[in-house]
């Protein structure tokens, strides 16, 4: 039986979208049946996977013919015929050999017409991603920076929530307040059925070399059990995670040893391990 992720902090910038591509890509090459559904007008992971395909993209739009979440929710597209396979293959050198490795993602494409979705039922999202708990193991949402009807009924749907927080910046850092203050509006209300929780903050361009990142992650240590916060942070890495956007292609596919797929792998692995714990 699979789980559903969400990723969610309303303060922008922090990477949210960039950690649930390399996170659901990490999970992936540990052989785990991984879906993206893109749940954000801003299509930020809609872009970044399939942004360099004429297929789906004319510039900077998403071409007319292809079904997207947003189609799913309304009933006008059949979800598993919306689902695009992704396939990337890169080389690695085991035991004095190289060898060809293998990363399957599918994605759940976003509309920049999201918004004008009516999602007035609650279960609207959950109705949805129950059904697909048998087929993957992992299914990522990729929340809005915003809370609203939208962010609610994605909350309701999800088992965890993951919250990408960057280290040293109080406004990113109160976003762990408020995904708490929502899950436990939804928790006491006896009319929403709903188990969703908090698996954990990490911090994300963590800078261990700078004074004020070092006394601020010192600090959260200390409260680390009351705000779970989880062991593994990704470390800042400019130019493999330009490339990675550039590439339209995963860390651990294009930059596999960088300080950030290093990083976003222990994190999928702490993750998974964390989950496999509480079953």
């Amino acid at each position: 039986m699979g789980v559903i992720i969400g990723d969610f902090n309303r303060k922008g910038g922090v990477g949210k979208t960039h950690s649930v591509i390399n996170l659901a890509a990490s999970l992936a090459m540990l052989k785990k049946k991984v879906l993206v559904i893109d749940g954000d007008s801003q299509v930020n992971a809609t872009y970044f996977f399939l942004g360099n395909d004429e297929e789906f993209f004319d510039g900077a739009d998403l071409n007319e013919n292809v079904k997207t979440f947003a189609d799913v929710i309304e009933g006008n597209a059949d979800l598993m015929d919306s689902i695009v396979r992704l396939q990337y293959t890169t080389k690695r050198l085991l035991k004095k050999h190289f060898s060809k490795i293998e990363c399957v993602i599918d994605l759940l494409p976003a509309s920049k017409d999201m918004d004008l979705v009516d999602i007035s039922d609650i279960y609207a999202v959950k109705k949805i991603t129950d059904g697909l708990k048998d087929e993957y193991d992992y299914v990522f949402i990729d929340f809005p920076p915003s809370k609203n009807d939208y962010t609610l009924t994605y909350l309701v749907a999800c088992d965890y929530i993951i919250i990408p927080a960057e280290c040293g910046n109080d406004d990113s850092i109160m976003g762990y307040s408020d995904v708490l203050s929502s899950i436990e509006d939804i928790q006491i209300n006896d009319e929403i059925d709903s188990n969703v929780d908090i698996l954990g903050m990490f911090f994300t361009k963590f800078m261990s070399y700078k004074n004020d990142q070092k006394e601020a992650m010192e600090e959260s240590m200390k409260v680390k059990e009351d705000m779970k916060l989880l062991d593994t942070h990704v470390r800042f890495d400019y130019k493999p995670t330009v490339d990675s956007k550039d590439k339209h292609e995963p860390l651990c596919i294009c930059a596999a040893k960088s300080k950030a797929a290093v990083d976003y792998m222990a994190l999928a692995k702490e993750i998974d391990k964390t989950i496999r714990g509480k079953k």
